[in-house]
């Protein structure tokens, strides 16, 4: 039998042609979800989900296995670091898309959707809150910062006294993961990526915060 099968997402369509020639893709464009098209050819298609993204900044030992994690659950990752010889960025084979930035230049050189999952985990203070002082402005559907309470209180105060109101620094998932007393990169890792499954299954209405 001749089928086809349309294979469609938000940017492109192709079609998947199984024939006596074997498989190839054209690029026919079908209006209908299910045809017939002879008595032995038939055709189905089916709208599938783009992956949802995950922008981690900061290519440290936590940012390896989490990337590992949340690509294994289906995630896009993308990471960015302002560094680009430490062996954790260059071993990193988990993110899609990995990108040496200055850190100031955040919004001009990210582009990042309300729809985006976004976490901060640089190796200094100062420029996780560069980060999060631009990332705070944004429509983002869930953006978390890692640190212990200490730092993220720390840090907090400071961007209240920089003019962020409470309402905004209310959104930020800090410090970001379960309290599952977490001590290894991977145990840290495991703890952001249920946070993140959590919100993600709960329709982005998640109480689980550390």
């Amino acid at each position: 039998d001749l089928e086809k099968f349309l294979i469609s997402n938000d940017s492109a369509q192709l079609c998947l042609h199984l024939s006596h020639n074997g498989l190839q893709f054209t690029q026919e464009i079908v209006q209908q979800s299910c045809q017939i098209e002879s008595d032995n050819s038939w055709l189905y298609k089916e709208l599938t989900k783009q992956q949802q993204k995950v922008h981690i900044f900061g290519a440290g030992h936590v940012s390896l296995p989490t990337s590992q994690l949340l690509n294994q659950l289906g995630f896009a990752v993308s990471l960015y670091d302002n560094r680009d010889n430490i062996n954790t960025f260059l071993q990193n084979n988990y993110a899609q898309e990995k990108c040496v930035i200055d850190y100031s230049q955040l919004t001009s050189q990210v582009k990042i959707d309300e729809k985006d999952y976004v976490l901060v985990m640089t190796h200094k203070f100062t420029e996780d809150k560069l980060l999060l002082s631009q990332l705070l402005d944004l429509q983002i559907i869930f953006l978390g910062v890692l640190g212990s309470v200490n730092k993220i209180n720390i840090m907090l105060a400071k961007l209240r006294q920089q003019g962020f109101s409470q309402h905004k620094l209310a959104k930020l998932y800090a410090p970001i993961g379960l309290p599952i007393k977490s001590q290894s990169p991977m145990e840290i890792a495991v703890s952001i990526a249920a946070q993140i499954i959590s919100f993600k299954n709960d329709n982005h209405n998640s109480k689980l915060k550390s």
